[in-house]
């Protein structure tokens, strides 16, 4: 699943991406309930080999 959007704050010094845990809950709610999603996407999928 891919969600757009969500509200993160980058370390000035690393440039680590975080969220908060409200985010983090919201999230989770949303991708456990019945609601249903904006749009559909199409990806290619690869499998490594090493």
């Amino acid at each position: 699943m891919l969600v757009e959007g969500i509200p993160a704050k980058v370390c000035s010094r690393c440039g680590e991406i975080t969220f908060s845990s409200e985010t983090a809950e919201n999230i989770r709610l949303m991708l456990n309930s019945n609601q249903k999603s904006q749009r559909k996407i199409e990806i290619d999928v690869f499998a490594f080999s090493a």
